[in-house]
């Protein structure tokens, strides 16, 4: 594949970002039929000679001029094609281009009247420009205890910041259960005593 900044047979193209389409050739007649070409920015030159991107063979393909036609971006997305002052013309789906004339997604483009006939499909953005994915810091809500942790590598507080979980208090024990016993024996204490003293 060609890519944005490639130097074509002659001449070096670096296309502005919003140019930046790529256009994949698909010969279907022709010298070259059955051969597919991808190219990662626009313009292309189209033509026998030896400054064109896409070469048509100089003997097989006579209706083809020497510098033909050129594919262009026009600004949005999409292709359009310029007749370069050839000798038999630039046909779009059929129909003769007049100077210039767009060019729809999947179109056959006839170069020269009677000439190799090429499909175009292309996309905008193709072309290896790449965003990289961005993984944003972990943010903590703003109603959060300060003493969690988040699930990102890298904790939203520092370690200084961090309180220590609260301690609940244990609950008091009661001494119900104590004293109850303490006056069981004191009483049968008592008890005792007084039957020692009658016994006497």
């Amino acid at each position: 594949m060609h890519h944005a900044g490639w130097q074509g047979r002659g001449r070096s193209v670096t296309p502005d970002p919003s140019d930046v389409i790529e256009v994949t050739i698909t010969h279907l007649t022709g010298a070259r039929r059955n051969a597919v070409e991808t190219f990662g920015a626009l313009p292309l030159r189209l033509g026998r000679g030896d400054g064109c991107e896409v070469r048509f063979d100089p003997e097989q393909d006579a209706k083809v001029s020497a510098s033909h036609a050129e594919l262009r971006a026009d600004g949005e997305g999409g292709v359009v094609v310029a007749d370069l002052d050839s000798t038999n013309g630039v046909l779009v789906n059929g129909v003769k281009v007049q100077g210039t004339a767009a060019v729809p997604n999947h179109a056959v483009v006839e170069v020269g009247a009677g000439g190799p006939r090429l499909r175009l499909t292309f996309q905008q953005g193709a072309s290896g420009i790449s965003f990289s994915k961005l993984r944003a810091p972990a943010v903590a809500p703003r109603d959060a205890p300060r003493n969690l942790r988040t699930t990102d590598e890298t904790p939203a507080y520092r370690e200084a910041d961090l309180e220590p979980p609260a301690v609940r208090p244990a609950p008091p024990t009661s001494n119900a259960g104590a004293l109850i016993a303490l006056a069981v024996v004191l009483l049968g204490g008592a008890v005792v005593a007084f039957a020692l003293l009658r016994g006497g």
